[in-house]
């Protein structure tokens, strides 16, 4: 195909333009100020030793995450958890290549040690080979109060509520083999968002089987004597042998649930709050 002279022009404009367009679009990635904070989420600081308290660390970059050290006088019940990408201007969610007012956070659910004014260091995050701090957060930690907030009584419900369970169901089919089953249990009163495997047990050395969930759909179940909803998370099939020492490895998942908060939309609806923590099965 051949091309005149001014169409050739065109092109090269259009090059330029679009080489200048990357240039800046660059320059401004490279130079824009890098923001990383802190802050409290639904706390005005001053809690019991009894109740949790939920942080959150936000930077306008897409960075990996935050340094890993423990929390003096803090011991981490959930976190760090990731959050999904927002706009800072309106709040709504964004992919990830819209850079120009990104936003992301991880978050922590903490439960005070001991009592008295205590402070969450300085956190940092790296970005491109620097790290940048947040500002410490104070919070002054009374003795033992009623719990009314919701991430207190959201993740002691949880904890005490949920259960991941695995159990070895001998089949009744196939006498040769066993199903080893990890099945989640959750109270009507959390709602379940997702979850993530964190590890799956690895049965190759027995010949094991996954078998694949097409579904994870919710079931009422009777569980220790009360109702649950449950939800079977893997089952693995494995050759049965009289002289085969068998043994049950754990599941490990992450849970993202949310709670009833004690507010009220503008239509007089409860507003749910998303926690977050980490589970392993328990033999049932």
């Amino acid at each position: 195909m051949k091309y005149r002279k001014s169409d050739m022009n065109y092109i090269k404009k259009y090059l330029f333009l679009l080489s200048f367009i990357f240039s800046f679009y660059h320059s401004y990635t490279q130079n824009k100020e890098v923001v990383f904070s802190s802050e409290l989420v639904g706390d005005d600081g001053v809690i019991g030793i009894n109740e949790l308290v939920k942080i959150k660390f936000t930077g306008n970059v897409d960075f990996e995450g935050i340094s890993d050290l423990p929390f003096e006088d803090f011991k981490i019940i959930s976190g760090p958890t990731p959050s999904t990408y927002t706009d800072k201007e309106t709040g709504k969610r964004v992919k990830k290549e819209s850079a120009g007012s990104l936003l992301k956070s991880y978050y922590y659910i903490l439960m005070p040690e001991r009592k008295g004014n205590l402070n969450i260091r300085a956190e940092q995050m790296e970005f491109k080979e620097k790290l940048y701090e947040a500002q410490p957060i104070d919070i002054k930690v009374t003795d033992s109060v009623e719990i009314v907030d919701y991430v207190t009584s959201g993740m002691i419900t949880a904890q005490e509520e949920i259960q991941l369970t695995a159990e070895v169901i001998y089949n009744s089919t196939h006498k040769d083999s066993l199903n080893v089953v990890y099945k989640l249990f959750f109270p009507f009163s959390i709602g379940l968002q997702r979850f993530g495997f964190l590890k799956i047990p690895d049965y190759s050395k027995f010949n094991g089987v996954d078998v694949p969930i097409s579904e994870y759909e919710p079931k009422n179940e009777n569980h220790d004597g009360k109702n649950y909803r449950s939800i079977v998370l893997k089952s693995f099939v494995i050759p049965s042998s009289k002289n085969q020492e068998f043994e049950i490895e754990p599941l490990s998942i992450e849970l993202f649930f949310e709670v009833p908060t004690f507010e009220l939309d503008l239509n007089g609806s409860r507003i749910y709050e998303s926690l977050y923590f980490h589970l392993d099965s328990i033999p049932k």
